[in-house]
């Protein structure tokens, strides 16, 4: 059944090399070989070193052979008005023939390391169409790959017919839906990086980041075949930095997971780490290739995840059961097709993963600010009460200046000022008032905090504040216990409202 939903979908999305109809494969189960001794044209594979022997066990790392294939072509190919191209792809420099006929050459075959020039991983000859016959043509090549760093288990990929394209990269990968995948890491990398500059949650944060980018970092690894045309020695290296980032997103995945699913201190979380990055490694020491090595490495924090977020459900821990079913269907996809897996939905699995893990990351965050918040508010109240309690105790006493005359009034008998053209009215308790000569906005910075600006031209005593109402206009009306009224200005109608709730 699970093959049943999964099989059409992931199809969709298949970033592998797809050999549409308009391309054929050569017969990769019937492949004469035979090694080269110097002679600079096709042998008649009748020697006695030949041997027949399946495409995909030709080595041509560190030698120097020739190879006789054979491509069945139809009307399909050769009724098309558009030319046509013989592409080789592997870890060789080749010389090619087809029925017969030179193509062309892919660097210098050779016998030696010193006289090999290397040519390029994916190359492609251009084919006329008068060389092509209906049914079957022979394909020659002398091949060598004395320049490699690594010996690879599989250094030839392919040799195909199909439309001919000279662009940068091999034409027949199609890998414009990892772009889609691509984007996702980057945005979400850099997401979380500000997330991390801003102090928010930054541990989590700089995880998911720079799981992102190194997700990111493979995949450019991985695509970039399709756009960068480079020398077969470089391929080793590709290699090397797609194995490298697997391993350091693998290890930011298990940080995730020891950090979110589990309640050890740094310190332990950071011994567990090193036991996971040593599992990782032996497990891709024992495995064969590098996309055995490759799918080694991700196992590790699959499981990691899967084994933890079951735990955690167990124990009813909040959200543990989504991580569960997050990695449980990750892990279905590596058992399902694991070969596939990593040339198709990989990195479409990833996205993926880690959109669940911004979005965990996002909810946690919205979470830390409801906290911070409620703890500002908190704080505020503190702070309010702390300031009404002063001013009842120790009195603010403030020097009033008026006609000549200087007195000094206690501030816990003041119920508002209000701003009337160059001066200030205060209005005390028992309904009397009095002129300040000044502003405002001066007062503003010697009342206690006790008091609160509610309107440009009205600053009160919110120990006298007896109600808040809301007009219809969305202003406001504060009710003082002495039965007198200040208007409250529109615009912080809200904080005015948040301020007294506070008191």
């Amino acid at each position: 059944m699970i093959r049943r939903i999964l099989t059409p979908l992931l199809l969709l999305l298949g970033a592998m090399p797809v050999f549409a109809d308009a391309y054929v494969m050569i017969d990769t189960s019937h492949v004469d070989a035979c090694p080269a001794t110097g002679e600079s044209t096709p042998p008649d594979f009748a020697g006695e070193d030949c041997r027949q022997v399946s495409f995909w066990d030709i080595d041509p790392q560190a030698v120097h052979l020739w190879l006789r294939a054979r491509v069945v072509l139809g009307d399909e190919q050769l009724g098309a008005d558009v030319p046509l191209g013989l592409y080789v792809s592997g870890k060789a420099s080749s010389r090619v023939w087809l029925n017969g006929v030179k193509l062309g050459e892919n660097g210098v075959p050779a016998n030696t390391p010193q006289a090999e020039v290397p040519g390029q991983m994916d190359a492609v000859f251009y084919v006329p169409q008068a060389m092509l016959k209906r049914g079957e043509n022979e394909i020659v090549l002398e091949l060598s790959g004395h320049h490699g760093l690594l010996h690879l288990v599989q250094p030839l990929h392919f040799i195909i017919v199909g439309p001919y394209s000279d662009g940068p990269g091999i034409a027949v990968y199609t890998p414009w839906g990892s772009l889609v995948a691509f984007g996702i890491l980057i945005v979400g990398g850099l997401f979380f990086l500000v997330s991390a500059v801003r102090g928010e949650d930054r541990e989590g944060s700089v995880l998911l980041s720079a799981a992102s980018f190194f997700a990111a970092s493979q995949l450019f690894a991985e695509i970039g075949r399709s756009f960068i045309a480079y020398a077969y020695p470089w391929h080793d290296v590709r290699l090397m930095a797609i194995l490298g980032c697997a391993f350091l997103f693998s290890l930011c995945l298990a940080a995730n997971l020891l950090l979110r699913l589990t309640g050890l201190s740094r310190t332990r979380r950071y011994q567990a780490l090193a036991g996971v990055a040593a599992l990782m490694l032996a497990m891709a020491a024992a495995s064969q290739g590098f996309d055995g090595m490759t799918l080694a490495v991700l196992t590790v924090p699959i499981l990691l995840g899967l084994g933890l977020g079951i735990w955690q459900a167990f124990r009813r821990r909040r959200g543990a059961i989504s991580y569960a079913l997050a990695f449980a269907v990750l892990g279905v996809l590596v058992w399902w097709q694991p070969d596939r897996f990593l040339d198709a939905y990989l990195y479409y699995a990833i996205a993926a993963l880690l959109l669940f893990l911004f979005y965990r990351q996002a909810m946690l965050l919205a979470d830390l600010r409801r906290e911070r918040r409620q703890l500002a508010r908190r704080t505020e109240h503190l702070e309010f009460v702390l300031a009404q309690a002063e001013q009842k105790a120790e009195p603010v006493r403030l020097e009033v200046t008026s006609g000549g005359q200087t007195r000094y009034v206690s501030t816990d008998r003041i119920v508002q000022f209000k701003g009337a053209d160059d001066y200030v009215e205060i209005h005390f308790e028992d309904g009397t008032t009095s002129l300040f000569n000044g502003t405002l906005a001066a007062l503003e910075e010697m009342l206690p905090e006790a008091f609160l600006r509610i309107h440009r031209s009205h600053i009160v005593n919110t120990a006298y504040v007896q109600s808040l109402t809301r007009d219809s206009n969305g202003a406001g009306q504060i009710e003082f216990a002495n039965g007198t009224s200040a208007p409250v200005s529109r615009r912080i109608l809200p904080k005015v409202k948040s301020a007294l709730a506070a008191s």
